[in-house]
Formats: structure tokens, C-alpha cells, sequence
């Protein structure tokens, strides 16, 4: 995003990448069809810009000795939630109740809890 290197405050399109995240997994628990399903995966990439945003902030706030032990502690704590996530399943499986006219069952869970998990993400920033 040059926008963020432009103007040396990437708060703002981290939110914007925030907001994209939580409508894509909304419309990922909401899902009726495979195109939408498809649409909502497209949507919540576009958040996922975000990252890009924070990594070249570390890298431009940073000095030359602490960034590679920084950035290896980000990129750390990344894959451990991509190892961790898929076994919060075992609990999300057991849901099985509406929210409105929306189903919550272990296919659309995933898409839910991680709606919640953006939200709590923007609000914290």
C-alpha cells in the first residue's frame, strides 16, 4: 500500500484492511452460494493488504540490529495461529443453532468466530 509510505501513517489503511477482513468472513458465515462464498474469500484477501502495511512499518521504525528479531517474532506469531486455528474446529464444530435467519453450524462457525476475532482486532487498534 503506498499510500501508507506516502503519508508515514499506516493506522488508517490498516482499519480500512480491518474492515474488509470482518465484511469477508461475514459474508463467509452468511455464505447461500458457492459464488458468494468465492466473492467473500476474494473480499477478505483485499484486508489481508494489511499485513504488508504493518511489516513495512516495523521495517521503517526499526533499526538494522532489531528488525530481523522483530520481523521473525511477526512472521512467528503468524504461522503459529495458522497452526493453531484449524484445531479451534474441534470446539466450533459443536455449534448448532440460527442467528436470525442464519444457520451457525461447524461450516459457517469458521467464518463467525473469525468476524468476531477482526472486530475485537479493530477495535484494539
Amino acid at each position: 500500500m503506498q499510500w501508507s509510505d506516502v503519508t508515514r501513517k499506516p493506522k488508517f489503511p490498516m482499519l480500512i484492511g480491518a474492515v474488509f477482513e470482518i465484511g469477508g468472513n461475514t459474508m463467509y458465515f452468511m455464505g447461500n452460494s458457492k459464488w458468494f462464498l468465492l466473492a467473500s474469500r476474494l473480499i477478505a484477501g483485499v484486508g489481508a493488504g494489511a499485513e504488508s502495511v504493518i511489516l513495512a512499518e516495523i521495517s521503517r521504525v526499526t533499526t538494522e540490529a532489531e528488525r530481523t528479531g522483530i520481523l521473525s517474532t511477526m512472521i512467528a506469531i503468524r504461522q503459529s495461529g495458522l497452526l493453531i486455528g484449524p484445531g479451534l474446529n474441534v470446539f466450533l464444530r459443536l455449534a448448532n443453532f440460527n442467528i436470525g435467519p442464519f444457520k451457525v453450524n461447524k461450516y459457517t462457525d469458521p467464518g463467525a468466530f473469525m468476524a468476531c476475532l477482526w472486530t475485537l482486532e479493530l477495535l484494539l487498534l
